[in-house]
């Protein structure tokens, strides 16, 4: 048998679906990676093309231009903090999210399974968030936010680089935002 593969591309596709109770204006930002190929397949004097497609789960990305944060209650946020705080009472919870993370790496279905298996059984899922008041995805992509935030500061507040004498970067506005 002879197989020749070519990927036909690949793309960060929003997951929208996975929470569709939580809020919209933070639910497009998070996003999975998809690649799709095609394989050419001789066996013999046979020939025939199938096509293949693939969620990528060790890689998620934040896009933050999707995140609308004015229009965020904070009473959702504050729930979620408390939410999060009420999983991690559990004293086996950092080891369980830890394994958690393992599983997903793999990139194996069993790997999602036991990953979704150890999230329902510590009650963090977006359901539960929800019984709670809270949003779910809106913490993580806050967290993230001042993840960014924190790192740009570490380069200099301003420009990265700019104590080696570099020029100050300025900074690119989203598709909705004024340039600076």
């Amino acid at each position: 048998m002879k197989r020749k593969t070519v990927i036909n591309g690949t793309a960060y596709v929003s997951v929208q679906d996975a929470f569709p109770k939580s809020m919209r204006e933070v639910t497009g930002a998070l996003k999975m990676l998809f690649e799709s190929s095609t394989n050419e397949i001789e066996e013999g004097n046979q020939r025939r093309i199938e096509t293949d497609a693939y969620y990528f789960t060790d890689k998620l990305l934040l896009d933050l231009s999707e995140v609308r944060l004015k229009n965020l209650d904070p009473t959702v946020i504050m729930a979620d903090c408390d939410f999060v705080k009420k999983v991690f009472e559990n004293p086996n919870s950092s080891g369980l999210m830890s394994e958690t993370l393992e599983a997903l790496k793999s990139g194996t279905e069993d790997g999602v399974k036991r990953a979704v298996d150890i999230t329902r059984t510590l009650g963090f899922t977006e359901n539960e968030a929800i019984k709670h008041g809270g949003g779910f995805a809106v913490l993580l992509l806050l967290v993230a936010v001042a993840a960014l935030a924190a790192g740009c500061d570490s380069c200099g507040n301003t420009a990265h680089g700019q104590a080696g004498g570099a020029e100050p970067m300025k900074p690119k506005a989203g598709p909705d935002e004024p340039e600076q």
